[in-house]
């Protein structure tokens, strides 16, 4: 019975869980799992009957044969990859690939959600990129660009590429920019003139400043934090323990001054402490930072809605390997293409949805703040759009502007949603003559959702009952857009109509025209609100003074002395090392030159997507890790009997993954 061919109903059940993103042991761990619920006590006989329960090794080929079909052979470069993705690619997704003279490939694409996506106007406001990689066996690089809504992070475009240097970056962009659509980045008269958000990555912000000259570059806060804590604890730096959290007080005051003011200030009085001036390489490292301060200072950031991180894109990145790869390598790049092609995009087709349809539980504290907290806040005047509203015990007033979703209190200085804008969208039931008529020309977009709400701007969309830019969309002609952004066509007009909103009479009579992107207004330029916008456009950094002559000086002395002990296992290793280094990329020079020194952890290759180390041990269950059980007879070393009893060690502690409390603790980040 182990011989026979296997069934066709029993591979079309491997084919569908193969589709589903299960590799192969896992798909026949779970095809015995269903035979032994059938089954029973009677197990054992279809277990030995091949065309039942095949082997592992007939699964492996069935994987193979069928992915063959789709993608091609394993063995091919990754060159013949890329270039055979464009076969591939959809109807309406647009698509440039270009092969650079060093051989690295990259490849740009825009699907029409992501397109449609473009037509926001946060999309306009603050663009998040990052990076990604380990997603398929040949680890290209893939590239996601991401703006901000009140539906979470929606994707703007991304390209693959087999490297991260600074000329693939380049490329890619540049393809990337040549496929947008003419209303790119919220219908901008220019496709230059928005904020990327990214890491402090070097190759990242060179080549966002060569293809976006004019646009500003702004740096992640938790990253530039982080950097600096890590650079703190390297011991070849020489600081102190006791003086570590100081300093690290000192830097985090200066990023979240308010103001120029303060900015100045807290610069002044951390390069003026005594603590500070023990240390002269941290006064010089300090001073790197300053020099490039409107990148990371929150001081110079007055339109980023609050989003001081690039927690989106990391978001969607973790989207993208836990939902969408489920932590399992693709095939190849052509399978990894489709992946975000397809189910990238219609994972935020079902989130757009889910935010139409009322289920958006995760982000009820943030949009739906608590009436006790709204008891003290009361509407004092309310002209068009511009509302003041005005704090009962305190006798405080702010200023609201739904239209450009601005208030000013601290979180609505930057943009940032608060609590007064969804008030009075809430509030907004039906036409008046106190009120903004619900008709398309004068109904503000309601998808430039940002950060987290203040209470200020909820209680003014409450009082009006409108949607504002920094609101759940509440009328019907706002679930339309958002379903034809999701979907690319129109949805039945009375389907998201309200049980209990004032129906106007002209919504029923709601065309097509409607629904396009342009019947949003755009946000005006000036606002009631006093907020000083920092348009100077950021210097490049020039090009340092490299010793080269020096350092092969030093190179040519270091062969010398080798060459004069004529030893034959240094001689091996140098000659290996130099082959190496001829032959591999800039970033593989890069990253093993850097790794000369250090000690790493012996890591197995297969299909599976590495996790976090600090994520297996938050696992409420002990199954599935990484390490074998320690089950079984207990070896004779560890009897207390025996004069060679072996003393068990005390297991190291794995390092926390908390930023603030390794700062507390005045210990090391994990990575």
């Amino acid at each position: 019975m182990i011989h026979r061919p296997v069934r066709d109903d029993i591979k079309e059940k491997f084919v569908q869980l193969f589709r589903n993103h299960h590799p192969p042991s896992r798909a026949l761990h779970i095809h015995k799992q269903d035979l032994m619920e059938e089954y029973n006590e009677e197990y054992y006989k279809v277990a030995a009957d091949s065309a039942i329960c095949p082997p592992l090794s007939a699964v492996y080929r069935l994987f193979h044969k069928e992915f063959k079909k789709d993608y091609g052979e394993e063995q091919n470069s990754i060159h013949e990859y890329l270039q055979k993705i464009a076969n591939k690619v959809e109807k309406n997704t647009k698509i440039k690939s270009k092969v650079m003279d060093n051989g690295d490939v990259v490849v740009a694409a825009l699907p029409p959600l992501m397109e449609r996506c473009h037509s926001l106007k946060t999309s306009g406001n603050t663009v998040f990129i990052d990076s990604g990689g380990n997603m398929d066996w040949y680890n290209c690089r893939v590239f996601l660009l991401l703006c901000d809504s009140n539906v979470g992070g929606l994707p703007l475009g991304f390209f693959l590429s087999t490297s991260e240097t600074e000329e693939c970056i380049s490329t890619g962009l540049e393809l990337l920019k040549s496929i947008l659509p003419a209303s790119c980045f919220g219908d901008s008269t220019s496709k230059c003139s928005v904020q990327f958000m990214t890491d402090d990555c070097q190759a990242e912000i060179n080549a966002l400043r060569k293809i976006f000259p004019a646009s500003d570059v702004l740096l992640c806060t938790f990253h530039i934090l982080q950097a600096v804590w890590r650079w703190l604890l390297q011991g070849e730096h020489g600081i102190d323990q006791l003086d570590r959290q100081h300093l690290y007080s000192l830097f985090k005051k200066t990023v979240f001054a308010g103001t120029s003011d303060d900015f100045e200030f807290s610069c002044k009085k951390l390069l003026e402490d005594s603590v500070v001036n023990k240390y002269n390489n941290f006064v010089c490292y300090i001073k790197k930072y300053i020099s490039r301060s409107s990148m990371w200072a929150h001081s110079f950031r007055t339109t980023v809605r609050g989003n001081n991180t690039n927690n989106i894109v990391e978001g969607a990145m973790r989207v993208m390997k836990d939902c969408i790869l489920s932590r399992t390598k693709a095939y190849n790049p052509i399978q990894l293409f489709k992946f975000l092609e397809m189910e990238f995009c219609q994972f935020y087709t079902m989130k757009i949805e889910d935010m139409l349809n009322g289920k958006y539980w995760s982000k009820r504290s943030k949009y739906f703040p608590e009436e006790n907290k709204l008891e003290d806040l009361e509407i004092k005047k309310a002209e068009s759009l511009h509302i003041t509203v005005v704090h009962k015990k305190s006798l405080q007033e702010y200023n609201v502007d739904l239209e450009a979703g601005l208030c000013s209190c601290f979180k609505g200085k930057q943009g940032a949603p608060c609590s007064h804008q969804h008030k009075a969208s809430v509030f907004l039931k039906r036409s008046g003559p106190n009120t903004i008529p619900l008709d398309s020309q004068s109904n503000p977009i309601c998808l430039c959702l940002h950060s987290t709400p203040c209470s200020h701007q909820h209680k003014a969309s409450v009082f009006l009952k409108r949607s504002g830019p920094n609101t759940i969309p509440l009328d019907s002609q706002s679930k339309l857009f958002l379903h034809w952004l999701a979907h690319g066509k129109t949805g039945d007009d009375n389907f998201y109509l309200s049980l209990d909103m004032y129906i106007n009479e002209n919504q029923s009579n709601m065309s097509m025209s409607t629904l396009s992107p342009a019947w949003s207004l755009p946000v005006p330029v000036t606002s009631p609100i006093d907020i000083v916008l920092n348009t100077e456009p950021e210097t490049s950094e020039q090009t340092p003074n490299l010793d080269w002559d020096s350092l092969q000086l030093r190179w040519m002395n270091l062969v010398s002395k080798k060459k004069d002990n004529n030893n034959e296992a240094e001689f091996r290793a140098v000659e290996k090392a130099t082959t190496y280094l001829e032959n591999c990329s800039s970033s593989a020079f890069i990253s093993a030159l850097h790794s000369i020194g250090k000690s790493f952890k012996s890591r197995k290759l297969g299909r599976t997507i590495p996790v976090q180390p600090t994520s297996i041990s938050r696992r409420k269950s002990n199954l599935g890790t990484r390490k074998h059980a320690s089950t079984g007879r207990p070896k004779k070393t560890s009897q207390v009997n025996h004069s060679y009893v072996k003393t068990k060690g005390m297991r190291r502690k794995k390092l926390p993954h908390s930023l603030q409390y390794c700062v507390d603790n005045n210990v090391s980040l994990g990575q």
